[in-house]
């Protein structure tokens, strides 16, 4: 349950862009709008590893999680339940395989978001890109 919930963000982002696509629209059309919604999201899709937490202070293993790249600026959002408490350390795993470490920037416990933030330098450029099947 805990992945479902992690990975709900951006899949409801995908899923409703992809609805917007697929109004009154073929098949054949559906396919490529659905294709074209993965492959714009799946670069901003990341894993968390949460170790610990500071009052406890355990670093053995990790809590893993999925959360989502806002932007090249090395802004991230997930959801907070993986989180339960404030970790001692956390690590973004990008698609391409490269780490860096995130802090925690701000947190929504009325929606259960958290904001994260890592160094910029570390996150991929992302260009915005709006596929032509979609519009808005």
């Amino acid at each position: 349950m805990k992945l479902l919930t992690t990975v709900s963000i951006p899949l409801l982002f995908c899923l409703s862009i992809a609805s917007l696509a697929l109004a009154n629209s073929p098949i054949d059309s559906e396919s490529k709008a659905v294709t074209a919604v993965v492959e714009m999201i799946a670069p901003r899709i990341v894993q968390l590893r949460y170790f610990g937490s500071v009052d406890q202070r355990m670093i053995g293993s990790a809590t893993t999680a999925t959360g989502f790249l806002l932007d090249d600026q090395g802004w991230l959002i997930t959801s907070d339940y993986g989180l339960a408490e404030d970790p001692a350390a956390v690590t973004v795993v990008y698609a391409d395989g490269v780490q860096a470490a995130a802090t925690l920037a701000a947190r929504d416990v009325g929606r259960r978001l958290v904001l994260l933030r890592t160094d910029p330098l570390m996150a991929p450029s992302l260009p915005i890109e709006t596929p032509k099947e979609i519009l808005v």
